[in-house]
């Protein structure tokens, strides 16, 4: 056999398509790494997480009536309500905008053996200049029924 008549490619053709396969591998684990990151939420300035802290707010249920005073700083944009019970947990109701030092009520039934847990949101502000909501999980309270 004659070996010296085949050809392959020649090494610049090679070279190029070595560094376009390296480029398009860095592109694909760049974004890949950048579905990592959070997306920064602020609150007059402050991350949103630290904001979370700041709230301040009470529960008082009594006859079927659920009172949430807000008693912080800062305004709950909205306050989830769920019903908490040996089995389950589900939302029933949710009350938008909680300014500070105000009161909210809600018509809630539940019985004695169950809880009424209710998670603040806030709305924070991301880089690009939209609105979004954060959840403070942390700061939620509950209220036997």
């Amino acid at each position: 056999m004659n070996i010296k008549n085949k050809r392959g490619i020649s090494p610049v053709i090679a070279t190029v398509l070595l560094i376009i396969v390296a480029i398009i591998l860095f592109l694909l684990i760049f974004m890949w790494l950048r579905g990592f990151q959070k997306e920064v939420i602020t609150k007059q300035g402050t991350a949103i997480e630290l904001m979370c802290g700041e709230i301040n707010f009470d529960l008082y249920y009594d006859s079927s009536q659920l009172q949430i005073t807000n008693f912080g700083d800062i305004p709950i944009h909205r306050a989830d309500i769920y019903i908490v019970s040996a089995e389950s947990t589900l939302k029933v109701e949710e009350i938008s905008s909680i300014t500070q030092g105000t009161t909210a009520t809600k018509l809630i039934s539940c019985s004695s053996n169950e809880q009424i847990k209710v998670i603040p949101v806030l709305l924070g502000e991301t880089k690009t200049g939209s609105q979004k909501e954060y959840v403070c999980e942390n700061q939620a309270q509950t209220v036997s029924c």
